[in-house]
């Protein structure tokens, strides 16, 4: 017969209590180690870690996925070795026709002049100008950037991302894009030229592309070793650029 007295009644609930309230205790406790060890970790991936905190090693702390210096360096490889490709074809192509009115002796003394005035003429428009003042760097600083910050569709297009025709601003991307149609043009009428004229023309831009390819892989390599390259200065508006340093 159960106990009609208030206190017993009290006494019994209590008793009845008391192990979920320890669990909770438990549990609470339990919950608030695991909190101070995140805490702890966190601290020493970010400043070290010092007396009193627990170390955990950085792989299985981390929380959010971070790209390994190597697959950065590897992608940014990856878009520089795309404008390779297309420079390097372009040179490829048009050398032996640069080269054709001096194998096969085609010029006067008038032209050979021409020829010269228009390597020199090219080597500081196009070359030093064009390429080692503008394009270049940007190509690499946006490779580098492409191996700092990857995204799919990105890496695919790693031509065209490099060579500023999407994600970058709008007046650079007219730039690039109008820059494009008028080389496309460029070529056309200049595959209608007889030699030596076509050849003395196909020598001042192969010239610059020679510039412009080495003055590329000069500030990768700087890159690779560690040097620091100017962020890209045409990123839009929504992606304020940081100075950018090799990794590891």
């Amino acid at each position: 017969m159960l106990s009609q007295n208030p206190k017993d009644s009290t006494r019994l609930y209590r008793k009845a209590r008391t192990p979920r309230f320890g669990i909770r205790l438990v549990r609470a406790q339990f919950e608030g180690l695991v909190v101070q060890v995140v805490a702890s970790s966190l601290r020493s991936m970010a400043g070290g870690a010092t007396r009193g905190q627990v170390d955990i090693p950085i792989d299985t702390a981390t929380v959010a996925p971070v790209m390994r210096p190597w697959v950065q360096k590897l992608v940014a490889a990856w878009g520089v070795a795309w404008v390779t490709l297309l420079l390097g074809q372009a040179i490829w192509r048009l050398a032996p026709l640069a080269l054709e009115p001096w194998t096969e002796d085609l010029m006067t003394g008038t032209q050979k002049g021409i020829y010269v005035a228009w390597l020199i003429a090219n080597a500081y428009l196009e070359g030093y100008r064009g390429f080692q003042l503008r394009f270049s760097p940007r190509v690499v600083s946006r490779a580098i950037y492409l191996g700092q910050h990857p995204r799919p569709l990105w890496v695919i297009l790693a031509l065209p991302f490099c060579m500023s025709l999407f994600h970058s601003t709008r007046r650079q991307k007219t730039v690039s894009w109008v820059f494009i149609g008028a080389l496309i043009l460029l070529i056309w009428w200049v595959r209608s030229l007889p030699q030596p004229w076509r050849g003395i023309i196909d020598g001042g831009v192969v010239l610059g592309l020679v510039w412009g390819l080495g003055v590329i892989w000069a500030l990768f390599a700087r890159h690779l070793l560690g040097y620091k390259i100017p962020p890209p200065g045409d990123l839009p508006p929504e992606n304020p650029p940081e100075p950018i340093a090799a990794a590891g």
